[in-house]
């Protein structure tokens, strides 16, 4: 994965890019303020007539605050006390930047900058001012539009913007990539990113929250002999200034152009950070145009995170397969996500060929498409979608603060359908009816739910179930479960041809048809139940969310028929349908060894039918 990373920032290098990790622009602002200390008069001028573009941000080298209680040392920022403040010493950049390399540097460029900055603090801040409040009242209404701030001087009347200053571009340099002290040298040794021998960091603080942040030297107990002497960080972890600067550039690039989320879209509670890092093989590689590849990637993983038509799955797979032949390329896909100053890493799936998502997008596709067709909603087959967006919003996670953090079984999911290795059928199913019970009792709280519109609870129960039946038939396509194959002779006649092409689309064998059926029929009881007010349907209280040995199965079969005659719903349809269910539920009782399965493929019939109807407006 660094070998990855370092890849990316060498081709953001080659293709003209800067060599600091620029910041996107958060907020609503859309202008940039020039906050300009006069040196001739000691008044405090702004000027905020300039568009706050990426290129501009580019230009004035925003490259993020420092986080945590790190020293601020940027003359770019998104908070103006940071240039304004000098009580907040720790914060206030040009204090900071003063006290940190007044006098330690030879460069002339370096000289120049450090003096004009003393010469701000002089004139300015020798009381220990603020002038955030003088700013306020200089830009009156355009305060609020104002996005980032970046501090100037005049001097002799003229305008220097201290950011593009050459020394303080050395300095950032040195702040970002070259940092050594007196407790963290830098030293002699072999670079563990390039393998060469050459100076390297003993401690390369990486920025705080990001991915690399874990081999920061925060925790002595991941270091050699347990201690953090520049001599075991060292062999812990060494890396040069040159791949460090690489490393950096491209994290910043995947973090901006290579990062998705996972739940965001169903505004469901809590999410997924995904991070694609591609790693391409071949000479090519060295040649490669970032943002070309960026999107490439994007296309490919957009396709399995979300609903996309057969077509659109297609033109991309041969978008897709055109810039395959030329590089060659992996994905290694990194669930986590940044908090101040540490990163939460979940799981990596490493390895994974690009193509790999799109054949897996063209199976997601299809599947979706037949059950549109199979309930007539084709060609708006989005409720059916079976990509990583629609298995978030049906899979019960833990959430906690609206963070997930009950992820691994679902993340682990992902891992197994990205790389074909096998995965338990079983959590499936005990998840699908985890999904019902919430949605049956409302217990939302503390999931990946939000309580559902009034009404409309009953459709997503019976969606989100035969959804779970389209989840089971992509995994076993895709190689990561087994199904059970019929043992016996089929000799029944199924009497409702839409369930029968069901049956045959899911792959059913004779004992889940038979429970199927009989969770038709207490679909029907219920539908009778809501329309004489029963809004809860009673005849679901004869179903146990905690399982159903095979006893209970035949209470409930009998149950069925007693339900159909007292509500006048025992037609030639209903009662073909029950004797067929009843036939094979007695010549497969043994097969009836898994309650939780059980409970599955009974709620499976009940959501059929139940969404049929609500379908029909009954």
């Amino acid at each position: 994965m660094f070998e990855a990373l370092k890849e990316i920032g060498e081709a953001v290098l080659s293709a003209g890019g800067c060599e600091f990790r620029i910041e996107r622009i958060k907020g609503k602002g859309t202008l940039l303020a020039k906050v300009i200390f006069n040196l001739d008069n000691g008044r405090l001028e702004c000027d905020c007539n300039f568009r706050c573009t990426g290129k501009v941000a580019e230009e004035y080298l925003w490259i993020g605050n420092a986080r945590g209680q790190k020293p601020q040392l940027v003359l770019t920022t998104d908070n103006p006390k940071y240039l304004l403040d000098s009580s907040n010493f720790n914060k206030w950049a040009i204090g900071q930047i003063i006290n940190a390399f007044d006098g330690k540097f030879s460069d002339t460029d370096v000289i120049r900058l450090i003096s004009l900055l003393k010469e701000i603090n002089l004139k300015f801040f020798s009381a220990k001012k603020s002038y955030v409040e003088d700013l306020d009242a200089l830009l009156g209404e355009e305060r609020k539009n104002v996005a980032l701030y970046t501090a100037c001087v005049k001097k002799d009347e003229k305008i220097i913007d201290l950011s593009k200053e050459p020394g303080y571009r050395k300095l950032l340099y040195y702040v970002t990539y070259a940092t050594g002290s007196e407790e963290y040298p830098v030293m002699r040794g072999i670079c563990h990113i390039c393998g060469e021998e050459k100076d390297v960091l003993t401690n390369p603080s990486y920025r705080e929250g990001t991915l690399l942040s874990i081999y920061n030297l925060d925790k002595a107990g991941f270091m050699p002999h347990l201690n953090r002497r520049p001599e075991a960080t060292v062999k812990a972890h060494a890396v040069c200034v040159d791949c460090k600067r690489k490393l950096l550039l491209g994290l910043g690039f995947v973090e901006q152009k290579l990062t998705a989320s996972i739940g965001t879209s169903t505004g469901q509670p809590g999410k997924l950070t995904v991070f694609l890092i591609p790693k391409l093989l071949g000479v090519q590689r060295i040649h490669m145009a970032p943002d070309s590849i960026a999107q490439k990637i994007n296309e490919a993983y957009g396709a399995v995170n979300a609903y996309k038509s057969l077509e659109d799955v297609e033109r991309r797979m041969e978008s897709v397969m055109e810039f395959e032949g030329t590089y060659g390329c992996f994905l290694n896909i990194l669930f986590g996500y940044g908090e101040s100053s540490h990163f939460h890493f979940q799981h990596l799936i490493q390895d994974v060929p690009v193509m790999r998502l799109l054949e897996l997008s063209h199976m997601m596709a299809r599947i979706s498409n037949e059950a549109a067709e199979l309930f007539m909603e084709f060609p708006e087959a989005k409720d059916w979608s079976i990509g990583f967006e629609g298995i978030f919003s049906i899979f019960p996670l833990s959430v906690r603060k609206n963070k997930v953090v009950e992820w691994k079984p679902l993340v682990e999911l992902f891992d197994s359908l990205l790389k074909g290795t096998s995965y338990s059928k079983g959590n499936i199913v005990s998840n699908a009816v985890l999904f019902a019970k919430i949605h049956r009792y409302g217990t939302y709280g503390g999931y990946n739910f939000r309580q559902p519109p009034k009404n409309a609870e009953e459709g997503l129960l019976c969606r989100g179930l035969l959804r779970y039946n389209l989840l089971l038939k992509l995994l076993k396509e895709a190689g990561v479960i087994e199904m059970e194959r019929e043992s016996i002779s089929n000799s029944f006649e199924i009497p409702d041809k839409n369930i029968e092409t069901f049956f045959l689309k899911m792959g059913y064998v004779e004992w889940q048809k038979a429970l199927f059926l009989l969770g038709v029929l207490v679909g029907k009881i219920g539908i009778e139940q809501y329309k004489r007010g029963d809004g809860k349907k009673a005849v679901l209280n004869k179903i146990n969310f905690e399982g159903m040995p095979a006893e209970r199965v035949k209470l409930l079969a009998n149950y069925v028929l007693e339900g159909l005659r007292n509500y006048r719903v025992l037609d030639d349809r209903n009662e073909a349908i029950y004797a067929c269910m009843k036939a094979m539920l007695d010549r497969n009782i043994e097969s009836l060894r898994n309650p939780i399965d059980n409970v599955f493929y009974i709620l499976s019939g009940y959501a059929y039918t139940t969404l049929q109807a609500i379908k029909g407006g009954r």
